[in-house]
């Protein structure tokens, strides 16, 4: 009996874990989405039944999602992650994890008019949020962000 599978497609990734080691490979995503389109590597880290995910590389890996401090995707994939949205709010931010890095880029987000703040945002949403910068996306476990040092509010 053949094992039915789900046409996936691999995504070119450098995942920061909390420990501070750097690794590189690919992550799987469906080739389509539930809605049609190309799967979202956003989708498959914010879906909370699925812990480990497996990173193709030399040695294919399991990852631990709770321990992901963020994921960098190359320059371009912000139409593949569903994140390019002309209509939603963008916040200029620059994000300080609990080691020490930062992530400098914009978050956008669509929220209701009285709870519209970068605060409310961060409150409501899923464990990993998209930071974009000049030349990459970077997809960042909130729980791992201390603050956000610096905000210019570009569309209110």
């Amino acid at each position: 009996m053949k094992t039915l599978r789900t046409p996936q497609r691999m995504v070119a990734v450098r995942v920061t874990l909390e420990n501070g080691r750097t690794v590189e490979g690919g992550l799987y995503v469906p080739a389509i989405g539930p809605d049609g389109q190309p799967g979202r590597l956003l989708d498959r880290l914010n879906d909370e039944v699925e812990r480990f995910l497996p990173l193709a590389g030399r040695h294919e890996t399991l990852l631990n999602k709770s321990a992901i401090v963020s994921v960098q995707l190359a320059s371009g994939h912000e139409r593949a992650e569903g994140i390019e949205s002309g209509v939603a709010r963008e916040q200029q931010v620059r994000m300080l994890l609990r080691r020490g890095e930062a992530v400098d880029g914009w978050i956008r987000y669509l929220m209701p008019e009285e709870k519209a703040r970068l605060l409310d945002y961060l409150n409501a949403a899923p464990a990993f949020i998209p930071v974009i910068g000049e030349r990459r996306v970077t997809l960042v476990q909130r729980r791992f962000i201390l603050r956000d040092r610096k905000s210019t509010r570009l569309n209110s």
